[in-house]
């Protein structure tokens, strides 16, 4: 925990600066709680994107406060990660100490062609296959007390946990719910609204479907669900209300508003791969701003800057860009973008920063 420099987001010095919504990432982590404890399963929130143990704390707060006091169980990337829990009182962390069970995570429910219908055929599939290789270990007279099954999009998209349960796992391991990105958008992890129908900022890319069609399993029988148009949770959905839905992405790179470039239709900012990183995460263009209901997004990235314009080639909306402004534009991979930045700035509600995280570094 930091002494916050600005009292405002808008008035964060220097940007690029990562920033977290701890309203948005709270509903994500409530959302999560309740639907693994619908189903009777074990919530180990895997450590890996926000790497600040205040996050990590909120995560398993949240899930004790539900579900009555156990011990707060995480999973880790990084000895350095491990290292940072540890110093602040968790006791359960894998893999640096033992499961007592099996392990499994289920990427290719990442970017499948029939999204949320394709992440939770994947989720049901790894369960069983994981159900049926505990009960053959446990004939060999082997103790299995853990089946770990799961990944952000195969926990977000089912409409229940419940078969997964029934199939043999005991808990999951998701870790993007907590911040989400235009990836988790594309690939379902945040529920279609009304207001969200039709084409969307974060498309797949052909060659990311292509891979996720030989990769995963086959999704020929359920139709294509249309992802989430946007990134920007939708209104009232971070009121406290009991939901099972994530609500959308709690993160953003803050950038500066650099030069205009009207012949072109472009703005230039200063976030560039070094602040927003270079994984595509399977999604066209490299970045979506908020506020602007998906039609904005980043074209290109050099090292330090990036190219800002319209999905669709309109003009672009300049008076809401003013250079030496700040925009704030979702990463397509929050957990690659959040590691390239020393301090997270939480944002709570009316734009106030209320603290400053330092992720856990190295490894």
């Amino acid at each position: 925990m930091s002494q916050p420099s600005a009292a405002l987001e808008k008035d964060i010095y220097p940007t690029p600066a990562f920033v977290i919504l701890r309203p948005v990432l709270e509903a994500n982590c409530r959302a999560i709680s309740a639907k693994c404890r619908a189903a009777g399963l074990a919530l180990r929130p895997h450590f890996k994107t926000t790497k600040c143990a205040e996050a990590a704390r909120l995560q398993t707060q949240l899930d004790e406060e539900a579900s009555g006091a156990r011990t707060p169980a995480v999973v880790v990337s990084t000895a350095a990660e491990a290292e940072a829990l540890a110093g602040r009182g968790f006791k359960d962390i894998t893999p640096w100490l033992s499961l007592a069970g099996l392990y499994s995570h289920s990427g290719n429910a990442y970017n499948t062609p029939s999204g949320r219908a394709g992440a939770t055929e994947v989720a049901l599939l790894e369960a069983q296959r994981a159900g049926r290789a505990a009960t053959a270990v446990r004939a060999a007279g082997i103790p299995v007390a853990v089946v770990s099954v799961g990944s952000t999009p195969s926990v977000c998209a089912p409409a229940s946990l419940k078969p997964l349960a029934d199939a043999g796992a005991t808990e999951v391991h998701p870790g993007n719910y907590t911040l989400l990105d235009r990836q988790q958008v594309a690939s379902g992890s945040v529920k279609q609204s009304a207001a969200g129908s039709g084409q969307g900022s974060a498309r797949l890319t052909a060659a990311s479907t292509s891979s996720s069609s030989s990769s995963s399993t086959s999704t020929s029988s359920t139709s294509a669900e249309p992802v989430a148009r946007s990134v920007e949770p939708a209104s009232g959905s971070t009121s406290g209300a009991l939901s099972t839905e994530c609500v959308g992405s709690a993160c953003h790179v803050l950038a500066t508003v650099l030069s205009h470039y009207p012949n072109r239709n472009e703005a230039l900012v200063n976030a560039g791969g070094t602040a927003l990183h270079k994984d595509s995460g399977g999604v066209e263009h490299w970045g979506e701003l908020r506020g602007f209901g998906g039609r904005l997004v980043v074209l290109r990235l050099s090292q330090e800057h990036g190219v800002v314009g319209t999905l669709d080639g309109s003009p672009m909306p300049w008076t809401e860009l003013p250079l030496g402004g700040v925009v704030r534009i979702v990463p397509n991979h929050s957990c690659m973008a959040a590691c390239q930045h020393q301090t997270h700035h939480v944002v709570g509600e009316g734009g106030v920063v209320e603290d400053v995280w330092r992720p856990a570094a190295g490894w």
